[in-house]
C-alpha cells in the first residue's frame, strides 16, 4: 500500500492494482474488506484515469450494498477516500488546468456528493439556484450539479429541472438535464421520469441513455424493470434490429443482485423472444448472478468491518466551505 500512497509505482500499475483487488473480491478469492482497506492508500491519488476506474468499481460495490444496515457507514467511509482530492481540486477552474483537470474536478465532486458529502451537496444547490436565476454555471460542472440536486431534491426541484429541459436549445444540455430527471429518489418523481422518457419530449436515440441512468438509480431499479416489462412492445418496436435494443437490455438488468431477479428476467425473455439478443441476455443474467454471489460473500465481511472498530468513521465529513466555494 505504501507504494501506491507514495507513488513509487506509476498510474497504470496503481490502476491495475485496485482493479485486480476488486476482481479478486468479486470472484470470492479475497475479502472485500481488504479492498476497502486498500482504498485508503489512494487518498492522495491525483490521476484522473485512476479515479475514474476506482469510481466505476465503487459503483458496483455500492449497488450490492444499498439497503444494508451499514450502508450509511459505507458511504461515509467512501467520502473519506475522496476528501483530500475534493479539497485539492475545489470548484473553481485554475488558469493552468487542462482537459483532464476539468474531468477530474467533475468526477470527484460528483462521487463525493453521491456518497453524501453535505458540503458538496450544499454548494451544488447554491450553484443550481444561481443558474435558475440566470447566472453562469461552468458547463463542465452542470451534469454533476444537476445530478446532485436531483439525488437530494424534491418535486419542486423536479419541476425546475424539467423547465430547464424544455427551454434548453442545445441537445448536450438537454441530455444533462434529462439524465438528472432520472436520478430522483421519490417513487412519484421516478414514475414521472419514466413517463417522460417515452414521451415526445425525448428523441428515440436518447431514450436508451435515460433508461440506463434510471437503472443506475438504486431507488428506481425495481420500478424501471417493471416499466420495461409494461412497455416492452413499444420499446421492441422502436429498436428491434439495432444495437440500441441490446444496450437497453444490458443497462436495465445488469445491476440487479439477486438470483430471484435473474429468474424473473430469464422468464420474461423466454416468453418474449428477442432474436439475435440471446448472448446479450445470457451475459446480463450472468452479471446478475455474479452480483448476487459477490453480495453473499461480501455482506458478512463488511458488516464486521463497519461494526467492530476496524475503521474510524468520522461523525460528519465535510470540507470547510472556503475550500469548496470561495
Amino acid at each position: 500500500q505504501s507504494a501506491v500512497e507514495e507513488k513509487r509505482i506509476g498510474p497504470v500499475d496503481r490502476l491495475s492494482l485496485v482493479n485486480d483487488s476488486f476482481a479478486m473480491s468479486r470472484a470470492g478469492f479475497s475479502d472485500t474488506s481488504k479492498t476497502l482497506e486498500l482504498l485508503v492508500s489512494y487518498k492522495k491519488e491525483n490521476n484522473y484515469t485512476v479515479w475514474r476506474d476506482l469510481a466505476t468499481q465503487l459503483d458496483d460495490l455500492d449497488n450490492i450494498l444499498f439497503g444494508e444496515e451499514f450502508y450509511l457507514k459505507f458511504q461515509t467511509y467512501i467520502q473519506s477516500i475522496f476528501a483530500d482530492i475534493v479539497g485539492k481540486v475545489g470548484w473553481i477552474k485554475k488558469p493552468r488546468d487542462g482537459h483532464l483537470d476539468s474531468l477530474l474536478r467533475e468526477l470527484v465532486l460528483a462521487q463525493s456528493g453521491k456518497y453524501g458529502n453535505r458540503s458538496v451537496i450544499e454548494v451544488s444547490r447554491i450553484r443550481f439556484g444561481e443558474l435558475v436565476q440566470g447566472k453562469f454555471l461552468d458547463p463542465d460542472l452542470r451534469a454533476m450539479v444537476y445530478s446532485l440536486v436531483a439525488r437530494n431534491g424534491d418535486e419542486k426541484d423536479f419541476e425546475s429541472l424539467m423547465e430547464l429541459y424544455k427551454r434548453a436549445s442545445f441537445q448536450e444540455e438537454k441530455n444533462r438535464l434529462g439524465a438528472a430527471l432520472c436520478q430522483f429518489r421519490q417513487p412519484r418523481s421516478i414514475k414521472r421520469a419514466l413517463r417522460f422518457i417515452l414521451s415526445n419530449k425525448v428523441r428515440d436515440q436518447d431514450i436508451p441513455l435515460f433508461l440506463a441512468v434510471s437503472a443506475g438509480n438504486n431507488y428506481a431499479r425495481g420500478l424501471i424493470w417493471q416499466f420495461i416489462k409494461d412497455n416492452w412492445k413499444l420499446i421492441y418496436s422502436k429498436y428491434f434490429g439495432g444495437h440500441l435494443l441490446g444496450r437497453i437490455i444490458t443497462e436495465t438488468t445488469s445491476d440487479f443482485n439477486t438470483n430471484e431477479m435473474a429468474q424473473d428476467i430469464f422468464r420474461f425473455f423466454k416468453k418474449n423472444k428477442v432474436p439475435g439478443m440471446e448472448r446479450t441476455i445470457a451475459q446480463a443474467l450472468e452479471r446478475i448472478k455474479s452480483n448476487a454471489a459477490w453480495k453473499k460473500v461480501a455482506i458478512n465481511s463488511l458488516r464486521n468491518f463497519f461494526s467492530f472498530g476496524k475503521i474510524k468513521i468520522p461523525p460528519r465529513l465535510s470540507h470547510p466551505r472556503r475550500r469548496l466555494c470561495p
